[in-house]
């Protein structure tokens, strides 16, 4: 195997070759150049194409052929005779070889990413990552937890346990407390997405009118059971929204760990709403949600969805990929589709 292109220089001489046609090969791709194989190089340079003892010189209108001083090695000579290569030729000789040589060294192995992910922006990467990896030849391994709450499902709890993840993906609050326990790699934190609070009925079920806080307060009310998340959505709901409202102690609240468990007690008819992320809503159409609509503006909680590369990993040049194409223009139809707002495309 060749060892770089060093070694080629060394093993050929690159001036004054008398002519030997013997194993002249052409290499159409490299321009004018012509590759060979040498005895003392077990490789060919370059995919045979055919026979070519002759090339005209781009430079000069010359006839060029490799050749060699010895049995062994050599490389070029002009009409037959012992002669010096012109330096523009030896350049693009020189590229050619570089450029073979590349293409038979041994490339490093693939990268491979693993992203711990919450569940609001789960709809929109789900149909982004296919094109990342077709794009990008990275192989990407998805685990799911919660940005934030109490229990081994929340992505904090899951980094402690020693889960090993590049890039996680979740609700700035808890990014928020990642940073502060130092488990993200200073400055690669950024905003992909803003969504609001919407309310999840099953779907086929009647939808009550909740864009005005009146009638948000009354469905609350009026429901058996309201299901939320004991992530960041669910943690001000209870302490901050249904407090405000004045019917915390009047509303029967189901407290899931995820999202995802909302919305399957709800499709189950188990919870008569959910209140939640719209993405994450939208997500669980397929599951039998329906979105009976977006909570009153005045009451809205408004959540921001950040990725950040993972204190400890080894592929952050990959991770830095990943959020970047996140934050791609070419990813903005996708988020929008999922029902959040792209914070930022390049």
């Amino acid at each position: 195997m060749l060892s770089g292109a060093a070694s080629i220089s060394a093993t050929f001489p690159w001036h004054a070759f008398t002519t030997h046609r013997d194993g002249i090969l052409s290499a159409g791709s490299c321009g004018r150049a012509l590759f060979w194989r040498p005895k003392s190089v077990p490789y060919s340079l370059h995919p045979i194409s055919r026979l070519e003892p002759y090339q005209d010189d781009f430079a000069h209108g010359q006839k060029w052929i490799f050749g060699s001083n010895s049995p062994e090695n050599g490389l070029c000579a002009v009409d037959g005779h012992r002669d010096r290569c012109s330096p523009g030729f030896v350049a693009a000789l020189y590229m050619c070889i570089i450029f073979a040589t590349l293409m038979l060294w041994p490339l490093p192995a693939e990268a491979q990413l693993n992203v711990l992910i919450s569940g609001g922006f789960s709809g929109a990467y789900e149909q982004l990552l296919p094109e990342f990896e077709q794009m990008s030849g990275i192989k990407v391994t998805t685990m799911s937890a919660a940005s934030q709450g109490t229990g081994p499902q929340t992505i904090d709890a899951q980094l402690a346990s020693g889960v090993h993840a590049d890039v996680v993906i979740l609700s700035r609050e808890g990014l928020t407390q990642l940073i502060a326990a130092n488990r993200i790699v200073a400055g690669t934190d950024v905003d992909l997405a803003r969504v609001g609070l919407g309310v999840a009925v099953r779907a086929g079920t009647p939808k009550p009118d909740v864009s005005t806080v009146e009638g948000f307060k009354q469905a609350m009310l009026n429901a058996k059971t309201v299901a939320i998340p004991g992530s960041t959505s669910g943690i001000w709901l209870r302490t901050t929204l249904f407090p405000r409202l004045g019917i915390a102690g009047n509303v029967k609240l189901e407290v899931l760990a995820r999202g995802t468990g909302v919305t399957a007690m709800v499709a189950a008819g188990s919870a008569d709403l959910g209140v939640l992320p719209v993405s994450e809503i939208m997500h669980a159409h397929a599951a039998g949600v329906d979105l009976a609509g977006i909570i009153a503006p005045e009451i809205q909680f408004m959540q921001t969805f950040s990725a950040a590369v993972v204190t400890g990993s080894t592929e952050i040049d990959a991770a830095k990929r990943l959020i970047e194409f996140l934050t791609s223009a070419r990813a903005s139809a996708a988020i929008r589709k999922s029902g959040m707002l792209p914070l930022t495309s390049r």
